[in-house]
Parts: structure tokens; sequence; C-alpha cells
């Protein structure tokens, strides 16, 4: 898949879980009870792999990890699981890509002051400068 093609996914998977777990990108902070009762985890961008169903976006986020966060979100595991970018039937360096995209766009509302979050897109994620971040709050 082409990088375009792999952000219209992620675009597509971040205006799903927009609608169905709001703020999860900051693990539902700031609400009483999540929408879905599974999804509870705090997604931890020094973790955040989408090769990895314990590690990715929904994997982070579900009890029941990434098939429960599919069924919980209305997607079965076939081809819908690749229109939301939640996976890729392409290879590492696919996933990598998504990734970084999920990565970019968590970390522009996590942070949306900064200057790295004005582009939901920015494909290279910084670790050390998330770690700062998350330092200096």
């Amino acid at each position: 898949m082409k990088k375009r093609e792999l952000m219209a996914n992620v675009a597509r998977g971040v205006k799903l879980l927009d609608e169905k777990d709001p703020l999860w990108w900051n693990g539902g902070e700031g609400t009483s009870k999540p929408v879905i009762d599974r999804m509870v985890g705090h997604i931890d961008l020094e973790k955040l792999d989408l090769s990895d169903e314990c590690r990715c976006v929904l994997g982070q986020r579900n009890i029941d990890q990434y098939s429960g966060g599919l069924r919980d979100l209305g997607i079965h595991k076939g081809g819908g699981r690749f229109d939301y970018g939640f996976s890729t039937d392409g290879g590492p360096e696919e996933f990598s890509t998504l990734t970084e995209l999920w990565a970019s766009v968590i970390q522009s509302r996590r942070f949306p002051r900064r200057k790295i979050a004005s582009d939901p897109w920015i494909v290279k994620v910084n670790r050390t400068w998330v770690m700062a971040a998350a330092v200096l709050g």
C-alpha cells in the first residue's frame, strides 16, 4: 500500500475511534466512564507497535486486546481492519509507517500547542521529544 492510502486508512480509524470511544488518545481521561466498557488502557507511545496485537492502538486500549477492540468497534477481522488503519497486509515497512502515523495523531492531540503537533501526519517519531514532552507536561 502507498503511504497516501495508509494515511487515508488511519484517518478513517481516527474518525471511527472519535465516534465510538471519545478521548481514546488519552486513555479516556476526563470522562467518568468509557463509552465502551472494555476500552480502558492508556496508549503508551514508547510501546506502540502496529505489528504487535498487544502493543497496537487497540491492543493497548482494550482489555481483550486487538481482537476485542475490533469487535467493540464493530469491525470484523477481515478487510475492515485494513480500511481503518489498524493493520496492513504489507510487510514490516508498512507496519512501521502505520505506527508512525498513529503516534503522530496521538501526539498532536496530547500536545496541541507543541510545534510537532501542528501537522498530525509527521512521519518520524522523535522518541526523545516524546519523553521530554511527557516530563515537561
